[in-house]
């Protein structure tokens, strides 16, 4: 009897995320109002995509809980998962999740190109290097004996990281057939990221505080030039760039838009994690409600967008 209302509850399931995925496909729900997150209750962390418009929400499967969710352009979702003892990449065609490597080492941050390749990082080889999958095969692109992490895809196919090959974090640009050092500085650099138009934005602390950089190709400006601490760059599709810093006591989302940075979350509590949608929309997690939840900027104001007892991170919206 058990058995029976096992296979019941599991096809129930199946049914609820048919229906959801119908009502997304014959509605008027567009690409660019999904959003996948991390929804965490206690020790278990839980992928969740979730249609914004209809408030429609399915749970994917079990996600590594500092893992974030990747979209590529025809709508698979890769993340990271340890459900098979290691760190593993897992892909999600809108039916099942399928684990792609099965391989004993730690896979983790994957990142899709606009051609459907996929990058990651893994210590298959001994440390943590750079890897790209053309859906048949791993090729490791960064094949240094220190240590690549945090792999960047630009819109014409370059692929960017940070690396400690030459003795402190930098940041690297591999063009297809080698990767060259473009931040060449002392200090540690972290988290690139692209514009649309082919600039590079990443995180220094070469000022003696992280700033927000931004290169243009032939030189990097900070443009965050605060004493604060700023990091999490990302790129809208106009150009403009959203950060955290603390520079008014707590942490905060500001918007840059070539000029001047604005707060745009301006609240007492913490917000971070700030990602763009295509149409221009700012989903970032806050505390402001006692737990971590999903809120969504319009370009006016922040509305909170889960709901929910459990605590939710890592937005990312559908292309």
């Amino acid at each position: 009897m058990f058995r029976f209302w096992l296979k019941l509850a599991s096809l129930l399931t199946v049914l609820m995320t048919l229906f959801t995925l119908a009502a997304y496909t014959a509605g008027h729900t567009t690409d660019s109002d999904v959003l996948a997150f991390t929804s965490t209750q206690g020790d278990t962390s839980t992928l969740i995509v979730m249609d914004t418009t209809r408030g429609f929400q399915y749970s994917i499967g079990e996600i590594y809980i500092h893992s974030y969710p990747v979209w590529s352009v025809d709508g698979r979702l890769a993340y990271y998962s340890d459900r098979d003892g290691n760190r593993e990449i897992y892909v999600w065609d809108g039916a099942a999740a399928l684990n792609i490597f099965n391989n004993p080492a730690e896979d983790y941050t994957p990142v899709w190109s606009s051609d459907g390749r996929l990058a990651f990082a893994s210590n298959r080889d001994g440390n943590f290097e750079i890897y790209v999958w053309d859906g048949a095969a791993a090729i490791n692109i960064s094949n240094n004996l220190a240590d690549d992490y945090a792999p960047a895809w630009s819109a014409d196919g370059r692929l960017a990281f940070y690396s400690n090959r030459d003795g402190n974090n930098e940041i690297y640009v591999w063009d297809g057939a080698a990767a060259i050092n473009i931040s060449n500085n002392l200090a540690d650099d972290y988290a690139p990221a692209w514009s649309a138009d082919g600039r590079l934005a990443f995180y220094s602390n070469r000022d003696g505080n992280n700033e927000i950089y931004v290169w243009d190709g032939a030189a990097a400006l900070n443009i965050s030039n605060n004493p604060a601490y700023d990091d999490s760059p990302d790129w809208s599709a106009d150009g403009r760039l959203a950060f955290v810093s603390d520079r008014d006591g707590n942490f905060e989302i500001y918007v840059w838009d070539g000029i001047a940075a604005v707060n745009i979350s301006n609240n007492p509590a913490n917000d971070y994690g700030p990602v763009w949608s295509e149409d221009g929309r700012l989903a970032f997690v806050s505390e402001r409600d006692g737990n971590n939840e999903i809120y969504v900027w319009d370009g006016k104001s922040a509305g909170n967008l889960t709901h929910s007892p459990a605590n939710e991170s890592y937005p990312a919206w559908r292309p």
